[in-house]
């Protein structure tokens, strides 16, 4: 099962080619802002969440008999959002 969301109207489009992709493939695709109401996530092993912007339930998280991963492109909780920090802040705090 994947799920998604609509994307923002300043976000480039995704949504279509995730629901595409995931059809050809033979799977179920699932459009939600909240995975908690996805009953077909019931009795799955595995969640892998990418760049989900929204909370995912310990309920449903914990429910997976393989795990939960929660793959995020910047450090949590200090760049949380869209927006990447730039190269110049990244390379300041690691040499802090």
């Amino acid at each position: 099962t994947v799920c998604s969301f609509r994307e923002e109207p300043w976000e480039p489009p995704f949504l279509d080619a995730i629901r595409n992709r995931t059809v050809e493939a033979g799977a179920r695709f699932v459009e939600t802002r909240d995975v908690a109401k996805v009953s077909a996530l019931s009795g799955q092993d595995l969640l892998i969440a990418v760049s989900w912007r929204y909370l995912v339930p310990r309920a449903v998280y914990g429910s997976m008999r393989l795990g939960a991963y929660v793959l995020h492109d910047s450090m949590l909780p200090a760049y949380r959002g869209e927006e990447l920090p730039d190269e110049g802040s990244r390379t300041k705090e690691s040499q802090a």
